[in-house]
């Protein structure tokens, strides 16, 4: 009752009596709770007590914080913001007790009843983790050499010849990671600093200070955090908390993590090797979200550079939240990184699945420049492995990237079709990628496009048209004249992929022999076109070589097996000549939707290519030539033979 009701000086012998009794009850295993209110008399006592009174105060919160209860209640009584504060400030026997203070606050090794570790919930790897940031921080701010001019040594005396105060929660890693109850923990150690009370605190170890508040509270709310808050089954990454008032939110501001990570890296480079590896240590055991702070704040290289794939968990976690700023800003140097990282290291790339839903809802909900840097993005990731392509495909990737073919910036398509191209190496997005309508898109970019456009344009159509349920839309799309002009162009790489869609779209599964063998005519007329290609380059092919000639005949064949194909699979019997009986979706192409031939074809009814109109023919199609010397219009483009 002193400590809130008496004199000043009352309430300090109060506090230096109960100091010497918690010492003699923690003796005799005497265990003692302690209240928010009286933590907040001690509170006010570290803030305008005299140097004996801040001692007594910061013992006896030290002595009280030795379970989970008593920890909570000096978290909620505000304590850790002056202890931190006097941490940097006090004199070194006030500043001793702080520092063991500090360090009882963050352990989570406390023995049950019956001696065993007092299980510490869903995010136990995660508290483990927070535990030994924090102590590696106590120990840097206690070093004093964040403090400007500040000079330190060490008078280490361990009272048991053991390991000096403030060593990190010992992990056996043969236990899984598990916190090693054996392990011995010691307390006491004298350090003598040379820091005045008075002197002024550099920028770096203000913001150290700064996080290491934020830690507590961090660790604070992960210990408390329910089972129902535990990371969901395929969520980002695992040990981030998952809660209406997410914990981590609250993390430094990108100021705070600039000034705090500049200084760890000048004390990497600088610092006296005790130093070096306090900072090393502090880097290392930054919590998920503070790393990923860091990277937003532009120390993405320095923390792969010092951690390697220790980083990949942070860098996740950023790619996966890059939808809450829709700008996108650092993603596609994240993504890169990431790449790196799972290059070869299978567990990086599975966990680079984790950010795939973020950036597809950035490619969905971003403002412009936020979706060209999601394709950016996704198209680095989707080089690592084709798991990585299918979980791009499977986690809605897809839609908003064919809406780009129609909606997006021009100069911009070549990342689009680049990442569908991409996407098309995995079987399982082929009929996908022309479900959601991508077939029309990319003839318009195989007659507008750029050269690297218009090569991966032919280069979807090539893999997609490998499946014969695809082959009807990209058909349909109008696709076969511009694959069959590609094959004139000078890029090889175009002609290529374009020879490999024109095959693909002419093979189908076994029909009737005249389907497979128009289908090896197809073959033929593609390698006799790449080869008059070839020999373009070298020289000049006479006008009656009989390239347009090999186009409109490779065009027409492909078109009129497609005619066949369908009418079977309509039910129909030919004979004759492939197209002998059109399909209903050709007959819409020529017709037009509303025309009766067409509603008649849509019935199943027989509509014969020898009755069909030319183009001056009343109710063709503008884009019709003159019809043929048998009366059959070809379909495209005339015939020039």
């Amino acid at each position: 009752k002193l400590l809130g009701t008496g004199t000043a000086a009352a309430r300090e012998q109060a506090a230096g009596t109960l100091w010497r009794q918690l010492e003699m009850m923690r003796e005799n295993a005497i265990e003692v709770n302690i209240s928010v209110p009286r933590v907040a008399n001690l509170v006010d006592m570290l803030r305008q007590g005299t140097e004996q009174g801040k001692e007594a105060a910061a013992a006896v919160i030290r002595y009280c914080a030795n379970s989970e209860h008593n920890r909570a209640n000096i978290m909620r009584g505000k304590a850790a913001e002056v202890l931190v504060d006097l941490l940097q400030t006090s004199s070194p026997k006030v500043r001793l007790q702080i520092g063991l203070a500090l360090r009882a606050m963050v352990r989570m090794d406390d023995p049950g009843s019956d001696g065993r570790m007092v299980p510490l919930g869903p995010h136990s790897n995660w508290i483990l983790r927070a535990s030994t940031e924090a102590q590696a921080l106590i120990d840097l701010i206690e070093d004093g050499s964040l403090q400007e001019g500040a000079h330190v040594h060490y008078n280490i005396a361990p009272s048991d010849g053991g390991a000096p105060v403030g060593n990190a929660p010992t992990v056996d890693p043969a236990a899984g990671g598990e916190l090693n109850p054996e392990a011995p923990t010691h307390e006491s150690m004298e350090k003598v600093l040379a820091v005045s009370k008075t002197q002024t605190l550099s920028a770096g170890a203000q913001q150290v200070a700064a996080l290491l508040e934020q830690l507590m509270y961090d660790l604070f709310a992960l210990r408390l955090a329910p089972l129902t808050d535990a990371p969901e089954a395929g969520g980002a990454v695992e040990g981030r908390v998952h809660n209406p008032h997410d914990v981590y939110l609250q993390c430094v501001s990108e100021g705070q993590a600039t000034a705090v990570f500049r200084m760890l890296l000048q004390l990497l480079h600088n610092g006296a090797e005790d130093t070096k590896r306090l900072a090393r240590d502090a880097l290392q055991w930054l919590s998920m979200n503070t790393q990923v702070a860091f990277i937003e704040a532009g120390a993405l290289k320095p923390l792969v550079e010092i951690l390697g794939t220790g980083a990949a968990p942070a860098v996740v976690q950023m790619l996966a939240d890059s939808v809450v700023a829709k700008e996108g800003v650092g993603v596609v140097d994240a993504a890169r990184a990431l790449r790196t990282l799972a290059t070869d290291n299978g567990a990086v790339a599975g966990m680079a699945a984790g950010c795939i839903k973020g950036l597809v809802g950035l490619m969905e909900m971003g403002v412009f420049g936020g979706k060209e840097e999601a394709v950016r993005a996704l198209w680095s990731l989707s080089v690592v492995n084709n798991e990585l392509k299918y979980a791009i495909g499977q986690q809605g990737g897809l839609q908003p990237l064919v809406e780009m073919l129609y909606t997006g910036k021009e100069s911009f398509r070549d990342e689009v079709v680049g990442l569908l191209w991409s996407l098309a190496m995995h079987d399982g997005n082929l009929e996908s990628i022309i479900d959601v309508g991508a077939a029309s898109g990319l003839v318009k970019v195989l007659h507008t496009g750029s050269e690297v456009a218009q090569e991966a344009a032919a280069g979807v159509l090539r893999l997609c048209a490998v499946v014969d349920n695809n082959k009807s839309s990209i058909i349909w799309a109008k696709a076969v004249e511009p694959l069959v002009d590609c094959m004139n162009l000078w890029n090889e790489g175009i002609r290529e992929q374009a020879a490999g869609a024109l095959r693909n779209l002419a093979t189908w599964q076994t029909i009737d022999d005249s389907i497979t063998e128009a289908a090896s005519e197809v073959e033929k007329l593609v390698e006799v076109r790449l080869v008059q290609a070839r020999l373009e380059r070298m020289v000049q092919l006479p006008n009656n070589s009989g390239k347009q000639n090999i186009a409109a005949l490779l065009e027409r064949l492909i078109l009129d097996i497609f005619d066949k194909v369908s009418a079977h699979k309509a039910g129909v019997t030919q004979t004759g000549h492939p197209s002998a009986v059109l399909s209903a979706a050709n007959a819409a192409l020529i017709y037009g939707g509303d025309h009766p031939a067409t509603h008649a074809a849509n019935a199943g009814q027989v509509v014969e290519v020898s009755k069909l109109p030319t183009s001056n023919s009343p109710g063709a199609e503008g884009e019709l030539m003159d019809g043929g010397k048998d009366g059959k219009p070809p379909r495209g483009r005339a015939l020039p033979f």
